[in-house]
């Protein structure tokens, strides 16, 4: 099955930014959370981060506090297939902007 999409370069960055997003998430990097408030929001880091980290623990017990999956890991499930529409999009859009 092929499906094609169509959306304006806007729209392909959001899209990319949420790829990148769960593809980081089910790898481990549970911080990368925060840093998409920190243009909007003043907050507290050691409380976002105290959170985080022990989601981080009760999901990878396995994981030392600044470790993560690679992406090519088995742990990361679907996540790999996230990452790969990631670069497909990101190709697009630089072909778009630079066709020659």
């Amino acid at each position: 099955m092929k499906v094609m999409l169509t959306m304006t370069e806007n729209q392909a960055r959001v899209l990319m930014r949420a790829l990148d997003l769960y593809s980081r998430v089910r790898m481990g990097q549970f911080r990368t959370i925060s840093y998409l408030f920190t243009p909007y929001r003043e907050f507290d880091w050691t409380v976002v981060d105290y959170h985080l980290d022990a989601t981080k623990r009760a999901i990878f017990p396995e994981l030392d506090t600044n470790a993560y999956y690679g992406i090519f890991n088995d742990e990361v499930g679907d996540a790999k297939n996230a990452w790969d529409i990631h670069q497909v999009v990101r190709h697009a859009l630089a072909w778009h902007r630079n066709p020659e």
